[in-house]
């Protein structure tokens, strides 16, 4: 919920082309505007995290010692849903689902690998043209020194 403080004062006093105090009609006013009554926002969130240590070597031909591998997986991931709901504003009805994902993969003590991608979609309840669909996808390859 949005929450939203207005201070209403009394009008300014200023003289009149007779001499006369009267009223102002633009001075006192508030420039932030009230909340829309009735609007609801509500949103929740869920993360999980894996942390994944699997050491292991590779033997390789012609070599006596195997080349050792740090083999540690970090999953991350996140979903999250936003709901929002107005008697007033059309605009202001929707859900959004938003997931975000992210492997990191650490081969070696100096050599990291990470994948990641998003996905996102809206719905509108009103305004089926606002509807979407989001996707992401990345990877960083990182050599420490």
């Amino acid at each position: 919920m949005t929450f939203t403080q207005r201070i209403d004062r009394a009008p300014a006093r200023q003289r009149t082309s007779k001499g006369r105090q009267g009223r102002s009609a633009s001075a006192g006013r508030s420039s932030s505007a009230p909340a829309v009554p009735g609007a609801i926002s509500a949103t929740g969130a869920g993360l999980a995290r894996a942390d994944l240590s699997l050491p292991r070597g590779l033997v390789l031909p012609f070599m006596d010692k195997p080349l050792l591998f740090t083999n540690r997986i970090i999953w991350t991931s996140t979903l999250a849903m936003a709901l929002r709901s107005s008697p007033i504003t059309v605009a202001d009805n929707s859900k959004l689902l938003t997931f975000n994902t992210s492997g990191d993969y650490e081969i070696a003590k100096n050599l990291r690998m990470t994948l990641n991608g998003a996905f996102s979609r809206l719905w509108h309840q009103f305004l089926k043209k606002e509807d979407y669909i989001s996707y992401q996808f990345g990877t960083t390859l990182t050599f420490q020194f």
